[in-house]
């Protein structure tokens, strides 16, 4: 921390050694050698090598693997309370169960763009359809649930995701059209 501190304020002496505000050729070779001297990248980002990329690739599959241990757990948790759920209690259960599953399909999709591949998973359209299927239980079910905004935004936001645009702006319009005053009213737009 303190060498990228250090290296941040000797640019600072550089930006005003150059004493031009004109991004000219000159000063911007300047900075580009400045920090590639100081293993920084253009931006200030730390220049990583190929193996320090693949490390911290593998550490982000191993987090979302977990995550979704984590996420397997709760559904199937959710699962058997949703056998003796009634009346509100099954709505927020259902509304959650959605959440995981939507979660879960970008996961998914996390995976398949990654090295590193996770056989457990299904495709992320899988997991969308199943949170749209869930989603439109709490709308037929539960038609004056307190979060039927996010109902339906999540909905409306899946169906964009597997590129049914047509069913998404249906949803987007329900939500516009019933929930002025939601927040999510201006993502919607």
């Amino acid at each position: 921390m303190k060498s990228l501190l250090a290296s941040l304020i000797a640019l600072f002496i550089l930006a005003v050694a150059c004493k031009s505000a004109s991004a000219d050729v000159k000063n911007i070779d300047k900075l580009r050698k400045f920090y590639y001297q100081h293993n920084l990248d253009f931006f200030g980002e730390l220049i990583a090598d190929e193996q320090n990329v693949l490390d911290d690739e593998k550490r982000h599959a191993k987090i979302e693997l977990l995550a979704d241990d984590a996420r397997t757990r709760a559904l199937t948790q959710l699962d058997a309370l949703l056998g003796k759920a009634r009346g509100p209690m099954e709505g927020e259960l259902l509304l959650r169960k959605a959440t995981l599953l939507s979660d879960r399909a970008r996961t998914a999709t996390y995976f398949q763009n990654n090295p590193f591949k996770a056989s457990k998973l299904k495709t992320p359209n899988t997991y969308l359809r199943q949170s749209i299927e869930v989603s439109q239980i709490i709308e037929r079910k539960f038609p004056h649930h307190p979060k039927m905004d996010v109902v339906l935004f999540t909905i409306a936001y899946n169906y964009g995701e597997l590129k049914e645009h047509d069913n998404a702006f249906k949803y987007y319009q329900r939500l516009v059209s019933r929930f002025v005053e939601s927040p999510l009213v201006g993502d919607a737009r």
